[in-house]
């Protein structure tokens, strides 16, 4: 037996391991094909007797045994007969009476399935609906079949047969499916049956390509293209019929039609124009007419054209750009003599390098390297498959010692390795990238231990939003939002249906979408297809891009403020949620405050004026630029004329302007200031007066007198010789004098602006200081005494 790291030794564990092993066949038994169920029965016994010699344990109930056994033909030519008749028998193969009832699933569009007498007989869509069960799944509850009639009411050992009548319907040249099932109140009991049908004179196409990257199920054509590149597919007509017809064929796409299935075999123009006409099919991308279809079914290879330019033009010589295509395109190939028409759906489904390549990952601590062993699951495209193994970015964010390869065809295998850094932690993440589709394969290391196979996480969810960055801003009524997202899952997780993506944007930051503008979608990568233009031998060439996911979200009803932007993964069992990023949202002008100016309102010419003030933006986008002029055309803003001079900002946070004063004349002018925000946002503009002075007119400097006295205590203000006093200008100490016995001290000829006093010495041995703020207007206004008092040191 496989113990998958069971200990043998403890018998209780060996005990509850086998009688788990032998509930698990036996469940597998119920709707088990007729040729695998005598297997199962037979490992689940083999179970039950394991179990049962190990002593001290719990008694086991019986083995499963079959309660019903079905019989009935495994193969029913209707090739040469319209219909047949064919007998199905039911066993009761226990020693008490029971009933049972029989279900049949088949494909109405190509067979009928009748009782031919007035025996019982249901359609398996009663049997889902009774047992709430879905189709692949297992049929458990079936105490409902009670209320209904048996088909059968079989004594013990007894054998029930019910004679029935299979007629085909449209040829369709592959043979057809019965599922019969007979069902007692605990088994459900099946038998498969082929139904071979004749060949459809109907018009065929068939799709050829690189071994398993075609398919036809479901009633249509499925393309698996390889991501991130080019793959090419030999379309082909067969005619069955006994003469032969003259076709058009063309290649439309239709963007509506992923839900809705074709018309088949051949249908007449108007019912073909219906469909084409409900799933909005466009123009033709490819396209080829008069192609002449020999009887006999042998294939013919379509040359595929490219459809006339527009207007009636010639090809002309530059390059066309690529044609986009939706994941279905229609085949339409309509008979010029009757002009009825054979649609066929070509779905295109980007492969996952999971579906034809396997790598195998292992680790050795004594060497620290991680080994990658891949081995090709499918044909190798000639181009090869490109392989690049990635560990964990640095504390930089640089990624580095990374490995490539390139899996060449007919290769069996490649390998790679890359280095563990001796500071790596426990686990040691590795992501391998394949054809530039990223992140295809996950995986973590542990990196304490030999490990022969690491096993990828089967449920590990993460999604991460890229972009927009944390602190990007939006400005007023921002048309959309492109958010960009690395989103990890197993894919099956999204294929199934069952789970979905949500992007928003959270406004009120309480970490949820509950009523905020989001968006839902079910895939993890951005796929776009195209026809390749280079590719012109007359086959399906269609190229294909996967990228991570981007979606795009309509604005919110924010003007100003900051919100979150966040996704999440909705699984059937959790939710996943990214880390939050704040985003922000800013209509609002800038405010600017508290302009000086120097030296002052009045400057001579050839002169800096020198502007400076404070802008600010409410703690939004920020100002990006603040900037200046003179008004000398009187209009009140900026024109090309008098353009503005950009400003910078200084360390004590104040904007910076110098305006040249000599191409300005002589005379009173406004000077506008206006800031803008990292948006765009503008400010009203500032306007203040300012009088330029002719150079022969300019009056003397508008220097003032700064004077005061330096006390100490605050009530006593006792005057303090020695102290010294700084005036300093921004950051910048500019004069500096020593108060004289008296505590007095002078600073004279100081330009206007902004200043601070400082003053510091030492009194009774401690150390005081004191300062004060100072704005200095252009003489001759007076500055009052000024009064600098010390204080304690803190």
């Amino acid at each position: 037996f496989p113990w998958f790291g069971v200990s043998r030794s403890i018998p209780a564990e060996r005990y509850d391991f086998l009688t788990w092993q032998q509930r698990r066949l036996e469940a597998a038994v119920h709707d088990a094909l007729a040729t695998e169920r005598s297997h199962l029965i037979g490992a689940a016994t083999a179970y039950h007797r394991a179990a049962a010699t190990i002593a001290l344990q719990p008694p086991l109930p019986d083995p499963l045994q079959p309660r019903l056994q079905i019989a009935a033909p495994q193969r029913i030519d209707l090739i040469g007969a319209a219909q047949q008749e064919v007998i199905l028998t039911v066993t009761n193969r226990q020693v008490q009476p029971l009933d049972a009832w029989i279900f049949c699933d088949y494909d109405p569009q190509l067979i009928e399935v009748s009782p031919a007498l007035d025996d019982v007989l249901y359609d398996q869509s009663i049997l889902v609906s009774l047992t709430q069960a879905t189709f692949g799944e297992r049929f458990t509850d079936l105490s409902e079949l009670a209320g209904r009639e048996p088909s059968f009411r079989l004594r013990a050992s007894e054998t029930g047969s019910l004679r029935l009548r299979i007629r085909r319907k449209t040829p369709t040249g592959r043979a057809a499916r019965i599922v019969f099932r007979a069902v007692c109140e605990a088994q459900v009991v099946r038998h498969d049956c082929t139904v071979d049908l004749p060949r459809s004179p109907d018009l065929d196409l068939y799709v050829e390509g690189m071994r398993d990257t075609q398919q036809w199920t479901e009633n249509q054509w499925k393309l698996y293209p390889f991501p991130n590149r080019t793959t090419s597919y030999q379309l082909y007509l067969v005619n069955p019929g006994t003469s032969a017809r003259t076709v058009d064929f063309q290649l439309l796409p239709a963007p509506r039609a992923s839900a809705l299935a074709a018309p088949p075999g051949e249908v007449a123009a108007d019912v073909a124009d219906d469909y084409l006409a409900l799933v909005k099919a466009s123009d033709a991308v490819l396209q080829h007419q008069g192609i002449v279809v020999p009887a006999g079914g042998a294939r013919v290879p379509i040359t595929l054209l490219p459809s006339a330019p527009e207007n009636g033009a010639e090809p002309g010589g530059e390059a066309e750009a690529p044609t986009p295509l939706p994941p279905v395109l229609l085949a339409v190939a309509t008979d010029t003599a009757t002009g009825r028409k054979t649609i066929r759906r070509l779905e295109i489904l980007v492969q996952r390098p999971g579906r034809y390549i396997e790598p195998r990952v292992q680790y050795d601590p004594q060497s620290g390297r991680v080994e990658i062993l891949v081995r090709p699951l499918a044909a190798v495209p000639p181009a090869g498959i490109s392989i690049t193994v990635l560990p964990p970015p640095s504390a930089d964010g640089e990624i580095r010692g990374r490995a490539t390869a390139l899996l060449q065809p007919g290769a069996t295998e490649t390998r790679l390795h890359i280095q563990v850094p001796p500071d790596a932690g426990p686990v040691f993440p590795v992501t391998i990238d394949v054809d530039d589709f990223k992140r295809a394969f996950r995986y973590e290391v542990p990196t304490t231990a030999v490990v022969r196979t690491v096993v990828p996480p089967s449920n590990r969810v993460r999604v991460r939003i890229v972009e927009p960055e944390a602190g990007k801003c939006f400005g007023p009524e921002p048309k959309a939002i492109e958010v960009s997202l690395q989103v990890d899952m197993p894919y099956a997780v999204l294929s199934d249906g069952s789970s979905s993506l949500e992007v928003g944007i959270d406004v009120d930051r309480d970490r949820t979408l509950v009523g905020e503008p989001s968006l839902r979608v079910t895939s993890d990568r951005l796929v776009e297809l195209q026809l390749d233009p280079d590719i012109a031998d007359g086959t399906l060439a269609i190229s294909t891009r996967t990228s991570d996911l981007v979606v795009t979200l309509p604005p919110p009803p924010v003007r100003a403020g900051r919100a979150n932007l966040l996704a999440r993964a909705i699984l059937p069992d959790q939710d996943v949620w990214s880390e939050p990023v704040e985003i922000v949202f800013d209509d609002e002008a800038p405010q600017i405050s508290r302009v000086q100016l120097m030296p002052g309102r009045s400057v001579a010419q050839g002169e800096l004026l020198q502007v400076s003030l404070l802008a600010s933006d409410g703690e939004l986008s920020g100002v990006a630029r603040v900037e200046a002029a003179f008004d000398l055309e009187r209009r009140g803003e900026f024109t090309p004329e008098t353009k503005p001079i950009p400003g910078a900002l200084q360390s004590d946070g104040r904007w910076r302007i110098d305006l040249p004063t000599a191409p300005v004349n002589p005379g009173v002018y406004d000077v506008l200031i206006r800031a803008t925000d990292r948006v765009g946002n503008p400010s009203e503009y500032q306007r203040t007066g300012v009088e330029v002075l002719a150079k022969d007119a300019a009056k003397p400097a508008m220097e003032n007198r700064i004077s005061g006295r330096v006390v100490f205590g605050r009530l006593a203000k006792t005057p303090t010789a020695g102290i010294t006093v700084r005036l300093i200008e921004g950051d910048k100490p500019i004069r500096e004098r020593q108060s004289d016995k008296d505590g007095q001290f002078v600073f004279d000829k100081v330009p206007p602006g902004d200043y601070r006093l400082e003053a510091a010495g030492l009194i009774a041995g401690n150390r005081r200081t004191g300062t004060m703020q100072l704005e200095v207007p252009p003489a001759p206004e007076a500055i009052p005494p000024i009064e600098l008092i010390l204080q304690t040191e803190p």
